[in-house]
C-alpha cells in the first residue's frame, strides 16, 4: 500500500498563501503589460485554481478569496474541483494558456511498504482527484509515472503523477505559467519545479515540508 510520506498537520495555509498570491499577481501583471504586443488584441490573462483537496476537505472561503483576488488583478479564473482534476486534466492542462496555476492538492514523497522495509521513492507525486483502478493508464504506470496514492487513512485510492509524467506524458507546453503548489514537500526534491520549468513555467512555489490542510 502506498500513501503521503508527509502527513497533513493542521497549520493553515490560506493567509500565506493569499500573500504569495499577491506578490505574484504584481509580478504577473507588470510581466504581461510589458510583453504584450501593441499590434494584438487584447485580452484578460487567465488563471486556475486546481482544488483536488475539494475530496477531503472543502475551503469555499479561501477558494472565494483567492478568486476575488485574481479577478480584481485582471484574471479570468476557472476553477477545477474533486474529481474534476483527473489524469486527462493534468495531461492536457498547458493547452488552456493559464498565466496563474494555484494547486490546492495533496502532494509529497511516496512510500512502500515491502517485507519489513519501508521504501521510500525519490520523486515528488501530486495527487489526482480520480478513482485508482489498475486497468487503466497501464503504459504509465509500468514506466513508473504514476502510483496509487492514499490522502489518508481510509480513503480510497487515487492516481497521483510525478515529474516523469509531465516530461513524458503531458501534452503541449506553458506559455510562461506561474505555478504556485500548496501540497506538501513540493520543493523537498526539486524534479516536481524542475519538471514544470522544462515545460515552460516562468516561476515555481512550493514548501519543502509537510503543510496542513488550508
Amino acid at each position: 500500500m502506498i500513501k503521503s510520506r508527509l502527513d497533513n498537520q493542521k497549520d493553515k495555509l490560506g493567509k500565506r498563501v493569499i500573500a504569495i498570491i499577491c506578490l505574484s499577481l504584481i509580478g504577473l501583471v507588470l510581466f504581461i503589460g510589458c510583453s504584450q504586443d501593441s499590434n494584438s488584441v487584447e485580452l484578460r490573462p487567465k488563471a486556475a485554481i486546481v482544488d483536488q483537496l475539494y475530496l477531503l476537505e472543502a475551503n469555499p472561503a479561501f477558494i472565494d478569496q483567492a478568486k476575488a483576488y485574481l479577478e480584481a488583478s485582471g484574471f479570468e479564473v476557472d476553477i477545477y474541483q474533486g474529481e474534476e482534476v483527473s489524469v486527462k486534466f493534468y495531461r492536457e492542462l498547458p493547452k488552456y494558456r493559464y498565466k496563474l496555476i494555484i494547486f490546492r492538492a495533496h502532494s509529497g514523497l511516496m512510500q512502500r511498504q515491502e517485507d519489513s522495509q519501508v521504501m521510500v521513492k525519490e520523486a515528488t507525486y501530486l495527487f489526482t482527484g480520480e478513482a485508482y483502478k489498475q486497468t487503466k493508464y497501464v503504459r504509465e504506470q509500468l514506466t513508473d509515472q504514476m502510483l496509487p496514492a492514499r490522502m489518508v487513512e481510509d480513503y480510497p485510492l487515487v492516481f497521483a503523477v510525478n515529474s516523469k509524467f509531465l516530461l513524458t506524458s503531458m501534452t503541449g507546453r506553458f506559455q510562461d505559467t506561474a505555478i504556485i503548489m500548496m501540497g506538501c514537500g513540493t520543493t523537498y526534491l526539486n524534479d516536481m519545479a524542475a519538471a514544470f520549468v522544462l515545460k515552460g513555467a516562468s516561476t515555481y512555489i512550493g514548501w519543502d515540508s509537510g503543510v496542513g490542510i488550508g
